[in-house]
Order: structure tokens, then C-alpha cells, then sequence
């Protein structure tokens, strides 16, 4: 799958704009799944050791939104407390998501970047837990229906649904976002960092703390049930014990996407693109550096790149030429006008 991304050259760029918006956001962090770590896909980088383990085939890819993203079929999912056929993983469930009894009806938030892959017959868990029973369960999804593309916050019985007006199947990463404010009684769903509906349920959520997962959802994963099954990439999958503002969810949705090939990320796939490969060529460099130009990932800078900036060249917006003279043409600059002064003397003497 072919998808426009930041890749792990430019995770120093990123990683300070990422302090600016953690500094903003509001409430812990509870549940943090990047996926940056091929060896550790499930890996939780809230502190909080909230790591989950595969089921099927979960593959990385270096073209996450923010470095690295993994890669789901209809088949493949993650989950922490109990595996698919029921069984227990020996994990609990995890440390500060809100679930009763142990925080009450609690505050949240779920937001995940999506680049969504799937049937139009299948509702699409990106994240939740709980049990299928009135108000008991906490999902994030898209029901996908006859081309019509839904955003719900799963309660059972007592769920925000909205139609949304973006595609999601563009070729395109969209940030999806949930928040809910127990204390204002408030519900919010976002896409790409706006509000798209809001409403104030009807009775308490009371949230099982039982069958955490991410990718594929099934409430009723210790007892049975149909699995929700994300199909396409994900990538940052957050969890937060409070409602963050409309601004910080801006924030997190405020993350811009790079053309596939544009390694010096000036906007532009082009000749200096090409001499990092030329560069870098043959080397062994850290997986997906797009400085070292590793845009396939590979850990290797080879054919692979350099087809990646072949197929997208041209492509983006050439960067404007600097008003400063090169180093060159300062030369040539210096030579005519000792040329002139020259000239001049001679006609004055």
C-alpha cells in the first residue's frame, strides 16, 4: 500500500512539534500506540506499560503520519486482556483507561490517525473495551454502509453517530477523534481536527474494564461475538483519561503529510531529492531515514528508493529560487565588475 507520510528522517522535526503538543494537552496520556517499532509493533510509549500483543498479521510499514504505522487486514488486530477465542493473555486490563468501577463513568478521550482500506459491509473498530450490554462498551469506529461512511462513539444503545462528509477511502490520512466530558455531561466526535456532532447521552456510561483492543474491536471478546475489524493503517492510537479541548485535538490532527520521494522535505520531488539517493547509494542507514534516503524503509538505499523518487517525480510545488546569488555566480558578479572597473581606468587615463 502506497500512502503519503513523515518518515523517521524528519522525527526531529516532529518530535518538537510534539512537545509543543503534549505541553498543551490536557489530562494523562493513558494508552499510546505508535507504531515505530517493527519488533515491538504493540509496544505503549504512555509510560504506563500498557503493551499489547498481535493476533493474525499485523505488518509495519515505514509510511506511517508519523514515522512508522501498521498495517491491518480483515484478519489481524491487537489486543491486551483477552485473545480472540476468549482466552486470557496473562495481561490486565490497562493501567488509567477509565473503566468502572474502578473510575467511575470517566472522562475521555480516543483519537488515532487512520488510512482506511475496508469493505463497505464492515464496521470498523479503531479502538475500545468493554462489555455488549447497555452502556457498557467504549468504541471508536466507521461503519462504512452502501458507500455512505459513518464515525461513531460505541456505548451500545446510547452511541454519537454522524455521517461524515470526507471520504475516507481519498488515499488520504484523516485523524479521527472521540472526547467525552462526564462532568458536562458532553460528547464530541471530530475528523481531521474539526467537530462534526456532539450530544449529551441520555444515562451514564458504565464501561467494563475487559477487552482492550485496537484494530479490532469485539466487546464481547471473553464471551463471544462479531469482531470490528479496521482494515488499512493506523497509526498513533491515543487514549487520554480526560476531554481534550476542540484546540487540542486540532493539534493532534495538525500533523502534515510529505510527498512520497520529497526527502529533503522542501515540498518538492526533484533533482535534490535524487542526489540524496546518489548519495546514501548502497549504504546500510537507520530504516525509513528519508535524510539518508531510505524512503522505502528498508534499512538499505538502493533500487527501491530510487524507484519511489522515479514514480513521484515532479510532483509538489518547485520551491522558489533564493533571491541570494549561488556561491558561483558571486564569482562571475566579482569578475564583471573588476572587468568594468578595469575598462573604466583605461577610458579615464
Amino acid at each position: 500500500m502506497s500512502v503519503k507520510g513523515i518518515g523517521v528522517g524528519c522525527k526531529v522535526t516532529v518530535c518538537l512539534i510534539w512537545l509543543v503538543i503534549c505541553g498543551q494537552v490536557q489530562g494523562a496520556l493513558v494508552a499510546h500506540y505508535t507504531f515505530d517499532d517493527e519488533a515491538n509493533l504493540g509496544a505503549d510509549s504512555s509510560g504506563l506499560g500498557n503493551d499489547l500483543v498481535s493476533e493474525g498479521t499485523p505488518v509495519y510499514t515505514a509510511s506511517g503520519i508519523i514515522g512508522g504505522a501498521v498495517d491491518l487486514d480483515v484478519d489481524s488486530w491487537f489486543v491486551r486482556d483477552y485473545y480472540d477465542d476468549g482466552t486470557a493473555t496473562g495481561l490486565a486490563f490497562p493501567t488509567g483507561v477509565p473503566a468502572a468501577p474502578a473510575a467511575g463513568n470517566g472522562s475521555y478521550t480516543l483519537a488515532a490517525w487512520t488510512f482506511f482500506d475496508s469493505p463497505d459491509d464492515l464496521n470498523c473498530g479503531i479502538v475500545g473495551w468493554g462489555n455488549w450490554v447497555d452502556n457498557g462498551t467504549n468504541v471508536l469506529r466507521i461503519d462504512p454502509d452502501d458507500g455512505v461512511q459513518v464515525v461513531s462513539n460505541y456505548w451500545w444503545h446510547n452511541d454519537l453517530t454522524v455521517v461524515s462528509e470526507v471520504d475516507f477511502k481519498d488515499g488520504n490520512w484523516h485523524h479521527l477523534a472521540v472526547t467525552y466530558d462526564e462532568g458536562a455531561n458532553s460528547r464530541v466526535l471530530y475528523v481531521d481536527g474539526t467537530a462534526i456532532g456532539t450530544d449529551a447521552p441520555a444515562s451514564g456510561h458504565d464501561m467494563a474494564p475487559i477487552n482492550f483492543s485496537v484494530g479490532g474491536t469485539r466487546v464481547n471478546r471473553n464471551g463471544g461475538g462479531t469482531v470490528q475489524s479496521f482494515v488499512g493503517l493506523l497509526d498513533d492510537v491515543q487514549v487520554h483519561d480526560a476531554a481534550l479541548s476542540e484546540t487540542e485535538i486540532a493539534d493532534l490532527a495538525s500533523i502534515q503529510q510529505s510527498l512520497p520521494g520529497d526527502l529533503n522535505d522542501d515540498g518538492f520531488v526533484g533533482g535534490d531529492d535524487l542526489d540524496i539517493v546518489r548519495g546514501f547509494w548502497g549504504q546500510n542507514v537507520t530504516a525509513g531515514d528519508l535524510e539518508s534516503g531510505d524512503p522505502s524503509g528498508d534499512g538499505f538505499v538502493g533500487g527501491d528508493d530510487l524507484d519511489i523518487v522515479r514514480a513521484n517525480w515532479g510532483e509538489g510545488t518547485p520551491p522558489t529560487p533564493s533571491a541570494v546569488p549561488e556561491p558561483s555566480m558571486f564569482a562571475g558578479l566579482i569578475a564583471l565588475a573588476l572587468a568594468a572597473a578595469t575598462v573604466a581606468r583605461r577610458r579615464g587615463s
